[in-house]
């Protein structure tokens, strides 16, 4: 690899601090990784740079050879020399890197057989206001990489064994080394014949072409607990993809969605209701019979009741989830002002209003003269 820039294949400045050096690193391993890009050679390659231009940047000696005399040389067999960047001198090991610095998912076991937990698996479902307010059971499809049934997982052809590779001599893991002029770089990286197992296999099973796993539609009900609601989201544990090798499989995450209540409305733990009634009940008072979602309860309106007051049923809204109590029902009422009235009606309003010494009649002129006293006649 003449030329090599480990700068320029992280992406960083030669300012860079060691903190902007792992983060490059970490967004770039990621991508480039060979778990997430399976059969992909340049995708490899890609990788063995940018673990290579870590290697030199994270390394204060080493980062100091490289800004004094530069780097150069061809990648060529052999063993790690002095001050390579390799296992001598340095003791670096590609598994344990991984495992500090991504955790289990990138790291390598010292046994000879690599796993792999399942991925994850996501699914959405809508909720009727009442399903998401009470609980309800669910059946929940899904499409995952489910343990192939006819080789139990191996990838094996019944009747049929593995064998050590013969590439990584069952160790799943090759090493490349590179001469230097600041000595052999080596280069680990995962067999490409065996995909890091340390197996081969001698006849591959039909049913998953030796992959051990094939993709099925799965069928769960679910329990939806009481309170969950838009947003919510439920774990199912071991009902992802299967994993690898007899790894553990992934989670299936459940995706809330609740549709609306023609009339209730929720926020949060409570639930919201308009009540409307008329002038005369709001003036002398009336007992209502007021929908929840238990039944109906009654409200006492006292008279006098102004548009917009609130009245509250205790323990009539939604469940806490996964904690004992529930929310409030909290009821508005509004006042409804007739737009059509009756020659009944209108006559009826004009007794009310002369009794209460009120003028119906030329509003606007009575509604001029207030204003003019109120503000002295200007």
């Amino acid at each position: 690899m003449a030329g090599f820039d480990p700068y320029s294949t992280l992406g960083v400045g030669k300012e860079a601090t060691p903190d902007e050096v792992k983060k490059a690193y970490r967004n770039l391993a990621r991508k480039y990784h060979p778990d997430h890009n399976p059969n992909d050679n340049s995708a490899e390659e890609k990788f063995k740079e940018v673990k290579k231009a870590y290697d030199i940047l994270s390394d204060p000696g080493k980062r100091q050879q490289y800004d004094s005399f530069g780097f150069t040389g061809d990648e060529q067999p052999g063993a790690g020399g002095f001050n390579g960047f390799g296992d001598g001198g340095y003791g670096f090991n590609f598994g344990d890197i991984f495992e500090t610095m991504f955790g289990d998912g990138f790291g390598r076991s010292s046994s000879q057989t690599r796993s792999r937990q399942g991925a994850d698996v996501s699914v959405n479902i809508s909720l009727t206001f009442e399903e998401a307010i009470f609980g309800a059971e669910k059946e929940v499809a899904a499409r995952v990489m489910a343990t192939c049934e006819e080789c139990q997982g191996t990838g094996a052809k019944n009747g049929t064994e593995r064998r050590q590779c013969s590439q990584c001599q069952g160790s799943g893991r090759i090493q490349t080394v590179q001469n230097t002029i600041l000595g052999r770089i080596v280069q680990p990286r995962v067999c490409p014949k065996c995909n890091g197992t340390g197996t081969e296999i001698l006849q591959s099973c039909a049913n998953c072409r030796g992959q051990g796993r094939v993709e099925a539609n799965t069928r769960k009900k679910i329990n939806i607990p009481p309170g969950v609601d838009t947003g919510t989201r439920l774990r199912v544990s071991g009902a992802g993809h299967a994993g690898s090798n007899g790894a553990p499989p992934g989670d299936l995450y459940i995706h809330i969605a609740v549709g609306k209540h023609e009339y209730f409305e929720r926020k949060g733990q409570h639930i919201h209701l308009k009540v409307p009634i008329g002038l005369a009940q709001a003036a002398m008072g009336v007992e209502l019979d007021i929908p929840t979602i238990d039944g109906t309860k009654r409200l006492q309106v006292p008279g006098g009741t102004e548009s917009g007051t609130i009245f509250r049923f205790n323990g009539k809204g939604v469940p806490n989830l996964n904690r004992g109590g529930r929310g409030d029902q909290i009821i508005t009422v509004e006042i409804e002002v007739p737009k059509r009235l009756t020659p009944e009606q209108k006559d009826a309003l004009r007794k009310y209003a002369k009794a209460s010494g009120e003028t119906v009649e030329n509003i606007d002129n009575s509604l001029a003269a207030r204003l003019k006293r109120v503000f002295g006649g200007r």
